[in-house]
């Protein structure tokens, strides 16, 4: 993967608590931020953390979880990606290039064409 084994065990733990893809997962996170706990080149509104999670993302997470969600908190991001995932699929991550909700405030955004051949 080319994470430390600290954050593989991390990885390890969450896509088994969520039951997860384990490829999946890895190759959205490895596409959305090469596994850095980063900020998008956009601004932090267009992405947090490891998988990208923009600030209306981790509320949506909050509400679902039950406990505040802070994106830029390593934690806490996986914990809501491996939700929306388990819960609500690859939509968070971009669309095909024929879907009109490629577009995000006018840039094209989302890494469906580095993943989806993982998660399909």
């Amino acid at each position: 993967l080319g994470v430390s084994d600290d954050l593989y065990v991390v990885l390890a733990d969450i896509t088994a608590k969520y039951g997860i893809n384990d490829n999946c997962y890895y190759a959205i996170l490895r596409c959305e931020s090469n596994f850095q706990n980063i900020c998008n080149t956009n601004g932090c509104g267009f992405g947090i953390g490891l998988a990208q999670i923009i600030p209306k993302t981790a509320k949506h997470c909050s509400e679902k979880l039950g406990r505040n969600i802070d994106p830029y908190n390593l934690e806490d991001n996986l914990e809501c990606s491996a939700w929306l995932l388990a819960n609500e699929g690859t939509d968070h991550w971009g669309y095909p290039k024929d879907s009109p909700n490629r577009y995000y405030k006018g840039i094209e955004w989302g890494s469906y064409d580095c993943w989806s051949e993982y998660c399909l």
